[in-house]
């Protein structure tokens, strides 16, 4: 793999090159300073460089960098190599992008990229995460996302301002990617793909650059400083004519460097807005800086009253200290679970047909191949265990802290660490569709999310920056009316102190920090509402089945009719038959009992087949047709001359003639077998020990107050039984899933109702709550149906959810009323004359970080 210093780290794919030792990072000699992609005199190192085919490339701009980028990302090299002139340099206006842009970004939408940096979702839309570049404020975030949801074939689009990552889904037939992306750079943001190694280098970036302007400042603010003094002393003790204008010559100087390498990123963050007619934060503080600079620049010459250079350099560098700590912040609190896709190696070891082993790159593995995994190594994809035993540590994905026993058929997930001995796998799912991705996929999508919130403190920073232009103005005008010397320093104090960065940021990284830190905890939350609405919650309705019982449902007794005990092993072959077409517990419990032996003979005699001359068990699907899984109901099959049913007590007897007798042992029967033709037929006694926190999970509900409701299909008798003891407030069995939904409604109107499930069966009720969680077995129905993830057995975590949501709400209030009581107070004073700039860019910036830091103590919380 070739080396880079900003962003991406290209494959030998894309280079083209078979000798990886070949590709030393020796950079070209000095005198070569062209631009790789234009052609164009480079003077500027920081703007960023890259290596291809062993030479490091340098370029004059950041539009020529991320075209290179892309073309060589895309595996499009050759692009370079054959060339006959140097490309067009681009030119980012709002209306239009250069040839050579469009057509790179185009390059993604070939299938096969398309399919790496996307997901094909279930009604047929495309999902992808795109990282930005270029975002100084949440008002950044509102600008993109309001400019994109205007595209037609857009469904959704939301920024995430702590990762600068935007989640978008759109309809392919009729909007493509790559329009996607040019539309943010029309509005003045590279965008890109996500990827966890390209993110990670352009924070490395991000890093250096905001630390090379935040030195520049800062020097230059030292070195104004120096001329300062001697021109304040001047003020009071005189000072030759000549003497202050050399002094002031040098501060502007100084300060011209400050302005035209430190200040640029405010000034082209404004400028990006106001194309887009659209007040952010940059422009009032673009405003302050600029008028300050080009005032002090016409005192200077004109031998004017007042210079402002040290209060330019001063404020700038305290703007940028207070943004690259923020941005330091927000990139620990990004990073406070691993980036999941960073899981998955890079090589696999794969088995070929000859018994030998050959390293492949993992993203080249294919359904179906077999691969070794080493210890120490992660697993490369999902897969069954073929061959060997040892232990897999799933913590990063599940939160379980112990290493899982696994051997031969036991699934093992991408990104998982084999911790004992080697193993072969046969992979399942590869790329987009692993558990991994799914999670990963998941996860972005939740913090993608704006809750309510934060979409109406975005709204407030909007205008609220527009009030600050007009008071600002007002200001000027009164102050220069009354003391007109001070009205100019005033009004850029009134500009700097209001910025309402800390609103916007109050929020989103609350949110940020408490969805990572119950993702360790073994939550994974999907929707972004998730844990808004917890806080809110009095309420919590379970499923009784495989969530608070193991869901290792068992068979405690079988009960024959005694017209059929002399059938028995053809019946329970006829009801395994019937089961392995569901997915429930109770299927599994039948289908583990032993099998007894079966005849040909007997299956013929059981379906009333006995005239066919040939016939053998592979062909019961043939006679046995429509065969329905009903979902909390059971199963049922036609023959040609009879209907069974296999379910719950109504749903067998609906079937079953009215005057039969009723034996006994329905009462104790969880499930039974029957016919229109036979009456009943069978009875199935099952037992479901609780799981061992199910009654600590209960015991700490209810110490929080909450009302505890389980709603469940199983008889009621046997339901009351087994919860009443543990302090539940209501049992509600044999519930079919309307009924579940109809007592869930009930429950609504008493408040917000969270709701715990894992059956096909729950799917209506985990859609209805107000919020829903499904347990780490739960049924795929259910999965897509609810809005948060257990990603491990232990139930402790959905008390970790509650508390947690109540300690961010907390936060949240704290942070929103911390930045408005800050511009608050800090308007008047500064209208009142008694803030300077200096000082006000301090305090913009300590408001803001005192909301960021206040936000990650949620890391520890809980």
């Amino acid at each position: 793999m070739s080396e880079r210093s900003f962003s991406h780290e290209l494959d030998s794919a894309s280079l083209g090159v078979a000798d990886l030792d070949t590709l030393s990072a020796e950079p070209e000699p000095a005198k070569t300073r062209q631009c790789f992609h234009c052609g164009e005199a480079v003077d500027d190192d920081s703007v960023g460089s890259l290596v291809f085919e062993g030479k490091t490339r340098q370029f004059c701009c950041p539009g020529c960098f991320i075209i290179a980028e892309t073309i060589i990302e895309s595996g499009q090299g050759h692009f370079y190599r054959y060339r006959t002139a140097f490309s067009e340099k681009p030119d980012f206006t709002p209306n239009d992008l250069p040839a050579a842009l469009k057509d790179s970004l185009a390059l993604y939408d070939q299938p096969d990229n398309l399919e790496d940096y996307s997901h094909l979702e279930a009604e047929g839309t495309r999902s992808a995460s795109l990282i930005i570049e270029g975002i100084s404020c949440a008002a950044c975030g509102w600008l993109i996302e309001t400019q994109l949801s205007q595209l037609s074939g857009l469904h959704s689009v939301s920024l995430n301002l702590s990762t600068h990552r935007l989640w978008v889904e759109w309809q392919p037939e009729q909007l493509s990617f790559s329009q996607i992306l040019q539309a943010c750079y029309r509005i003045g943001f590279a965008a890109k793909p996500f990827n966890a190694e390209s993110d990670s280098a352009r924070k490395d970036q991000e890093a250096k650059t905001s630390l090379k302007r935040l030195v520049v400042a800062g020097i230059g603010a030292m070195q104004v400083m120096m001329f300062a003094i001697p021109l304040y002393v001047g003020a009071f003790k005189g000072i030759a004519d000549e003497f202050q204008l050399w002094l002031r010559l040098a501060g502007a100087l100084v300060a011209s460097a400050v302005i035209f390498y430190s200040s640029m990123t405010f000034v082209k963050a404004a400028w990006r807005s106001l194309k887009a007619m659209h007040l952010t934060m940059d422009v009032p503080v673009s405003l302050a800086i600029l008028l300050a600079y080009f005032a002090s620049i016409w005192s200077t010459l004109t031998q004017g009253p007042e210079v402002y250079f040290d209060s330019i350099c001063m404020f700038t560098f305290f703007l940028l200290l207070g943004r690259h700590l923020e941005m330091k912040a927000r990139h620990n609190a990004g990073q406070l679970s691993q980036n999941l896709m960073a899981l998955t190696p890079e090589t696999a070891y794969r088995m070929t047909a000859r018994g030998t082993i050959e390293t492949v790159l993992a993203k080249s593995l294919a359904v179906g191949d077999r691969v070794l995994i080493k210890p120490g190594a992660r697993v490369c994809a999902d897969g069954h265990i073929i061959k060997g035993n040892s232990t897999v540590d799933e913590s990063i994905l599940t939160g379980e802290s112990l290493p899982i026993a696994k051997g031969e058929g036991d699934l093992v997930i991408a990104g998982s660490l084999n911790t004992e001995s080697p193993i072969e796998v046969v992979i399942t799912h590869v790329g987009q569709h692993t558990q991994l991705s799914t999670i990963a996929r998941l996860q972005e999508r939740a913090l993608a999310h704006k809750p309510r919130l934060t979409e109406v403190a975005d709204q407030v920073a909007h205008y609220f920056v527009l009030v600050i232009l007009i008071v600002a103005a007002l200001v000027y005008g009164v102050w220069y009316l009354i003391q007109p010397e001070s009205a100019f320093w005033i009004m850029l104090s009134v500009l700097v102190v209001t910025c309402p960065c800390a609103l916007s940021l109050a929020t989103p990284t609350a949110l940020t920090v408490a969805t990572q830190r119950l993702k360790e905890k073994g939550l994974l939350i999907i929707k972004g509402h998730t844990l808004e609405t917890l806080a809110s919650i009095k309420q919590v309705a379970l499923d009784k089945t495989g969530t608070i019982t193991q869901g290792n449902v068992q068979v405690q007794a079988i009960h024959w009719h005694l017209d059929h005990q002399e059938d028995e092993a053809v019946w329970l072959w006829l009801c395994q038959h019937l089961e392995s077409t569901s997915e429930h517990p109770i299927a599994k419990a039948i289908l583990n009992l032993p099998v007894m032996a079966v005849t040909d003979q007997d299956i013929r005699h059981l379906l009333s087949l006995d005239g066919c001359l040939s016939f053998n068990e592979q062909q019961a699907d043939g006679h046995l047709t429509q065969i329905r899984n009903l979902p909390g109901y059971g199963i049922e099959a036609q023959t040609t001359l009879e209907q069974f049913r296999i379910g719950r007590l109504d749903f067998v007897e609906a079937l079953v003639d009215k005057g039969c007798d009723r034996p006994d042992w329905i009462a104790g029967s969880q499930i039974l077998l029957g016919s229109n033709r036979r009456g009943w037929i069978a009875g199935f006694e099952l037992m479901d020990p609780l799981t061992e926190d199910a009654q600590s999970l209960i015991a700490q509900l209810k110490n929080r107050g909450m009302r505890l409701w389980v709603l469940t299909g199983d008889q009621q008798a046997k339901a009351k039984a087994l919860c009443h003891p543990l302090g539940v407030d209501a049992v509600h069995g044999g519930l079919d899933p309307e009924q579940k939904l109809a007592q869930l409604k009930g429950m609504q109107s008493q408040g917000p109702v969270l709701m715990v499930g894992d059956g096909v069966n729950d799917a209506p009720v985990l859609s209805q709550a107000d919020v829903s969680m499904a347990v780490q077995k739960a049924s795929d129905y259910a999965k897509a149906s609810a809005d948060a993830l257990l990603s491990q057995r232990q139930l402790q975590v959905i008390v970790d959810a509650l508390d947690m949501a109540k300690v961010c709400k907390r936060v949240i209030k704290q942070n929103l009323v911390w930045a408005l009581c800050y511009n608050m107070l800090a308007l008047p004073l500064a209208v009142l004359g008694f803030i300077p700039p200096w000082a006000a860019a301090i305090g913009m910036s300590v408001s803001s970080l005192i909301v960021v830091f206040n936000a990650i103590r949620l890391k520890h919380a809980a």
